[in-house]
């Protein structure tokens, strides 16, 4: 990725390349050293679950992000209608590009012109 941004000639990118690289090694060295499943074991053994010891992770983990989603979900302040409608064509383009574009599509639109029979 940084060499088709740099291919492409994209200034300024020093600072968001090293943020990038640091979070990424943190990350990974987290994920990599156990810390969720250390984590989710822990509460798991607070909460005294009376369930199979190899598996006591994996619910918590599982009850964790759900709860989190639940929470982010209800706090979200975008309802669904407003992030699955498309936006408009207008807004977008402008008036002027839209028009623009019927006008080209203009021809094909009118029967028998402009078309192969």
């Amino acid at each position: 990725m940084a060499l088709v941004l740099a291919g492409l000639k994209v200034e300024d990118l020093h600072w968001d390349l090293l943020i990038a690289l640091v979070v990424g090694v943190v990350v990974a060295l987290g994920l990599g050293s156990s810390v969720p499943n250390l984590l989710f074991r822990t509460i798991g053994d607070a909460l005294a679950l009376d369930v199979d010891l190899g598996a006591r992770p994996l619910l918590v983990g599982v009850a964790l992000v759900a709860v989190v989603g639940l929470v982010v979900g209800l706090v979200g302040d975008a309802p669904i209608h407003e992030v699955v409608r498309r936006p408009d064509r207008d807004a977008l383009l402008g008036r002027e590009a839209v028009q623009a574009a019927a006008e080209r599509e203009a021809p094909f639109a009118q029967p028998g012109r402009g078309r192969l029979v």
